[in-house]
């Protein structure tokens, strides 16, 4: 301690006269201190508020891609069974037609049974 005191007490004297200057009293070192302590915090904050807005953005956006590859499936599943359905309907003849009487002949002839004369 003896070897540094020199140096020592010209610190100290230096912060006692800043604070005699200061109207609060505390040295001005040791405000500007505390001042870039609190904006180096607030800069912190800042990036990690923005970090937060950005996750919570991409987030938002991978969910509307999810909703709009979830949409586009179901509409070509959509596409397909209506596509699916109309060939099926095309070929198909309603009941009481022609073809659908000679299919009734066909299959009672087949099965044996014959037609009475009346």
């Amino acid at each position: 301690m003896e070897k540094n005191t020199g140096k020592f007490m010209k610190e100290l004297w230096t912060l006692l006269l800043s604070a005699g200057k200061n109207e609060s009293g505390v040295p001005q070192q040791f405000l500007d201190a505390k001042e870039e302590e609190t904006r180096k915090k607030q800069a912190e904050v800042d990036r990690i508020a923005i970090e937060i807005q950005k996750k919570k953005e991409k987030e938002e956006e991978s969910r509307e891609l999810e909703r709009e590859r979830i949409k586009k499936m179901d509409d070509e599943v959509e596409r397909k069974a209506n596509n699916a359905m109309e060939p099926a309907s095309k070929h198909m003849l309603p009941k009481g037609s022609i073809g659908h009487a000679e299919d009734e002949k066909e299959t009672g002839t087949r099965n044996g049974a014959r037609g009475r004369k009346g």
